[in-house]
């Protein structure tokens, strides 16, 4: 499990967590806290990793995946408001109800869950499928066509070394006026000139921008034209100059 990931030497039982974790009495507190921590480790993980090295391993430790997103909805309970949320509300207005809808690192698919049963088309891809709503995939390579979606959402899953080569996709299976949704930690943008200045150089346009709480940045680009290659930008080694990894204090 975890121990392959990290390394031989690295133990995730009482050498990892004993510093995260209060003991306590309660059982449920203590697994809690076990949670949590694995929770942390695994999410710097996938923020520092590019994609091909998160698809391989998550493919031989799918546990750690639902060990990963159960942590993520303890998380999102500390928050003063959760993106997923405010996103749902949005499309459960009438105008897109029609509309076809992909949901790019979408986890547990909660949009897909409570949209499909009423007529929405919704399509869910990740990189590990944890229920029937989600597609398992390499979100660099969606098993859409072109220009097939009006609506790509990448709501905080925006997690890898380089994530330009998503956003070239979502530009490849979205419809010319098709709109793509961002939602992101605030402070991961190091510079939100620059940050957007990737978006306009894969012809996209900003149309909305939005922030909750000063911790959440919401926003919205319209595609204006198919982007062309540019193997500098796909190629980069990392993007932590534009958009940092969460990383947490040791304790």
């Amino acid at each position: 499990m975890l121990n392959n990931f990290l390394g031989k030497k690295t133990k995730l039982t009482k050498n990892s967590t004993k510093n995260n974790i209060k003991l306590t009495s309660s059982p449920q507190k203590i697994k809690t806290d076990l949670t949590s921590s694995k929770f942390r480790i695994l999410n710097e993980k996938l923020y520092t990793m590019s994609n091909e090295e998160a698809k391989e391993y998550f493919k031989d430790n799918k546990e750690d995946f639902e060990i990963y997103h159960k942590g993520f909805s303890m998380q999102c309970e500390k928050w003063p408001i959760i993106p997923n949320d405010l996103i749902l509300k949005t499309l459960k207005l009438e105008k897109y109800k029609n509309k076809t809808i992909a949901d790019v690192g979408c986890g547990e698919a909660k949009l897909a869950q409570n949209l499909v049963p009423f007529g929405y088309k919704i399509y869910s891809f990740d990189l590990v499928s944890l229920n029937k709503f989600v597609t398992q995939c390499d979100m660099k390579k969606l098993p859409l066509k072109n220009k097939e979606i009006d609506i790509a959402i990448f709501c905080l899953s925006l997690m890898n070394k380089n994530f330009i080569p998503f956003i070239y996709e979502a530009n490849r299976v979205l419809k010319i006026k098709g709109k793509l949704l961002i939602a992101e930690i605030s402070s991961r943008i190091i510079n939100l000139k620059n940050f957007l200045e990737i978006f306009k150089q894969l012809n996209f346009k900003l149309f909305k921008q939005k922030n909750i709480e000063n911790y959440f940045t919401i926003l919205s680009f319209k595609k204006i034209s198919d982007a062309k290659i540019n193997k500098k930008l796909i190629n980069k080694e990392n993007t932590f100059d534009i958009l940092k990894p969460c990383l947490y204090k040791k304790r």
